[in-house]
């Protein structure tokens, strides 16, 4: 999976996903915030698509760095 914006057009081919994520802003933090706002949901969700196994290591490393995660059931 390719996220970026349109200056990585020439790796587009050898993803199997392309998302391309414009630019509307010159300055540097701005030009990330596109990009970050589609991985969070894509990142939170990947436990809920992989099953229970996903689901308890995300557990596991959130406790391991003192979080307070659940897992669903």
């Amino acid at each position: 999976m390719l996220i970026s914006d349109s200056s990585a057009r020439r790796y587009a081919d050898g993803a199997a996903v392309w998302l391309e994520c414009p630019i509307d802003s010159a300055s540097a933090p701005d030009s990330y915030a596109t990009a970050m706002s589609l991985i969070n949901p894509l990142a939170a969700g990947a436990p809920l698509r992989r099953g229970e196994r996903m689901r308890n290591r995300a557990a596991l490393s959130s406790r391991a760095r003192g979080g307070r995660a659940r897992t669903r059931r």
